[in-house]
């Protein structure tokens, strides 16, 4: 139940980046569509560097007037995921879709189970400027995922609900 998203962190204690790296090697090491080993993980975890990361993100797009968190409740740290282009400039293989969402769920799930706990937010709504402000070679590299860690400043409340006999 601790797996949900978190949108708001508590700035004042900073994710390690040896933790990110960890959380990143932990991904590389997920089965992958014909095991072609396409995803990269860039990490950035400077204060400067999370600050550019932020500024290319699209907060909670369903809450229209909520813009993100405010600061002091920003990520510390951000892992991108990102699929090599098996030609220049065109879209990377489509299972890279399929093995994004297992390695970010991977450190997601690797994350909630640390000690002190760390919470994320995955992000495909970023600007395409992303990629450049992490310095990372658009021809060669698809950005498929950004992730957003930190310490949780919030709880997550899950509400139970009827469910359908057919248990969707």
């Amino acid at each position: 139940r601790r797996a949900r998203t978190c949108r708001r962190f508590d700035e004042s204690m900073r994710v390690p980046r040896e933790f990110l790296l960890e959380l990143a090697e932990l991904a590389h090491l997920v089965p992958c569509g014909a095991n072609a080993q396409r995803l990269r993980f860039h990490v950035v975890s400077g204060a400067e560097d999370c600050a550019r990361v932020f500024d290319e993100l699209a907060w909670a797009g369903a809450l229209k007037d909520w813009p993100g968190p405010v600061e002091g409740e920003r990520p510390t740290g951000y892992i991108a995921i990102l699929a090599e282009r098996t030609v220049p400039g065109k879209p990377a293989a489509p299972i890279t879709e399929v093995d994004t969402g297992i390695a970010a769920q991977t450190m997601m799930l690797a994350a909630r189970s640390a000690t002190p706990e760390v919470a994320a937010c995955m992000f495909k709504a970023f600007t395409p400027r992303a990629i450049d402000v992490m310095g990372l070679d658009n021809d060669k590299y698809e950005l498929k995922l950004i992730m957003a860690f930190g310490v949780p400043a919030e709880t997550q409340v899950i509400d139970a609900i009827d469910s359908n006999p057919d248990g969707s």
